[in-house]
Formats: C-alpha cells, sequence, structure tokens
C-alpha cells in the first residue's frame, strides 16, 4: 500500500489523473504481488500434502473461505510429505 501511495503521489497531476508511466508502474507491481500470492499459497498447500492445482478451489465463491482461513490458521502437516520435509 505504501507503494502504491508513492506511485500515485509522484506520477499524479493536479486534477488526480495518473500519468501513464504511473499506471505501467501500478501494474508492474500488482503483476509482482500476484505471482508471490500464487506462489505462497502454493507452498501452503504442499504443507498439506496437496497439490498445488488445489489453488484453484480459491476461486470458487464462499468454498474459499473455509479454504483461506484454513491456509492462514492451520499448522501444516507434521513430517515430512511428498512435497518435502517439514520446515520446523
Amino acid at each position: 500500500m505504501v507503494l502504491y501511495f508513492i506511485i500515485y503521489a509522484a506520477t499524479t497531476d493536479i486534477f488526480g489523473i495518473m500519468s501513464d508511466l504511473g499506471m505501467m508502474l501500478t501494474l508492474i507491481v500488482q503483476l509482482v504481488g500476484t505471482i508471490a500470492g500464487i506462489s505462497l499459497n502454493i507452498r501452503r498447500f504442499h504443507d498439506f500434502n496437496k497439490s498445488g492445482w488445489w489453488i484453484l478451489i480459491l476461486m470458487v465463491p464462499f468454498v474459499n473461505l473455509y479454504f483461506s482461513i484454513k491456509l492462514l490458521c492451520i499448522r501444516g502437516d507434521v513430517g515430512a510429505n511428498n512435497y518435502g520435509v517439514d520446515p520446523f
């Protein structure tokens, strides 16, 4: 959010219209954030010994709430699984 504010403040004119450079920088920041978020969610599904393709379940309304809470709050499998050893 701080990065978005800096980009907005640096590339906006007095009428509140963002320049093309500001829009491109915002797009780049969003793409990097999206890729990082997808990678993080795939790693969390691997902690539960699930395939990374389970990330697609996060696009289903209401079902994604359950899985989001599970990914955020519940500890992964204890010990090694198909995707590597337990990092803890």
